[in-house]
């Protein structure tokens, strides 16, 4: 295992090549890079809530794809603040299956680290969570360790505030 750990990028691919070998194809993806891995987030089109526009990132630099629990995942926009001046906050709740070893030595270095996720939601849209303003965050107390006789793994919530969250319709930079 600790040929895996090494910086912060490589327990993100580590964590990525995991959940993938322990969905068993029952599950979905999510696409997740830290906020300060991308240049630039492209504004929504006008009059929409879809960014149809590529993201761009540092050179080098990629989203990661993570291999969650379908049944187990959520996302929800919750209104937030006063009448008339509302923002949203998005949460992401994923189940992340197996390796939980894996997982929390990524937890322990990432926990408050800010992320930029592209997630499904039920319809298949894709999820633009987090912006430059206001990037993704692990909610500290959102994180459960699931070690039961049928499933094993961690369950924890992202969220982000700000408008809610995107339809993204651009290309994932994965390679």
């Amino acid at each position: 295992m600790s040929a895996l750990i090494g910086t912060d990028a490589d327990l993100l691919v580590a964590v990525g090549k995991a959940t993938k070998a322990a969905a068993n194809g029952l599950s979905t993806c999510l696409y997740l890079a830290e906020a300060t891995w991308l240049t630039s987030i492209p504004a929504r089109t006008a009059n929409t809530n879809t960014i149809a526009t590529d993201i761009t990132m540092d050179s080098g630099k990629v989203f990661i794809p993570w291999y969650i629990g379908e049944d187990e995942s959520l996302f929800s926009a919750k209104p937030l603040g006063a009448q008339g001046a509302l923002s949203y906050e998005n949460s992401l709740t994923v189940f992340i299956p197996g390796h939980r070893d894996l997982i929390e030595a990524f937890l322990n270095d990432n926990v408050n680290n800010e992320f930029i996720i592209i997630a499904p939601d039920r319809e298949g849209n894709l999820r633009l969570i987090g912006q430059a303003y206001s990037p993704a965050f692990i909610v500290a107390d959102s994180l459960e360790v699931v070690n039961g006789n049928e499933k094993q793994g961690v369950t924890m919530m992202f969220k982000a505030r700000g408008k809610v969250a995107a339809n993204y319709t651009g290309a994932i930079p994965t390679t």
